[in-house]
């Protein structure tokens, strides 16, 4: 007779793949927010993604408590809308410099 054991113990592997897939989810929302304002909307649409993006910040930190999968997923969030800014204004700035 076969008996098959299931266990909930979690290893620091699991640990660390929920984690990244989690910062990937974040990274994921916040690109579809800029991708689709800025498709429709072009350089407004940026204004309008950080907008949103920092109201989904700021309503993920205020209304999820500390150490939870969607304060991950805020973190990603705020950390990729702060790239995305960086990003941007040096571009800005090299192009209006170079041309």
């Amino acid at each position: 007779m076969v008996k098959i054991v299931l266990t909930t113990k979690r290893g620091i592997l699991d640990r660390i793949l929920i984690k990244l897939s989690l910062i990937l989810i974040g990274i994921l929302i916040t690109s579809i927010i800029f991708a689709t304002c800025s498709k429709y909307l072009q350089v407004w649409g940026v204004w309008l993604g950080i907008l949103i993006n920092g109201l989904l910040t700021f309503c993920g930190f205020y209304y999820t408590e500390k150490g939870t999968k969607i304060r991950t997923i805020t973190w990603s969030i705020l950390i990729t809308t702060i790239a995305i800014i960086l990003i941007f204004t040096i571009g800005i700035s090299l192009i209006t410099i170079l041309f």
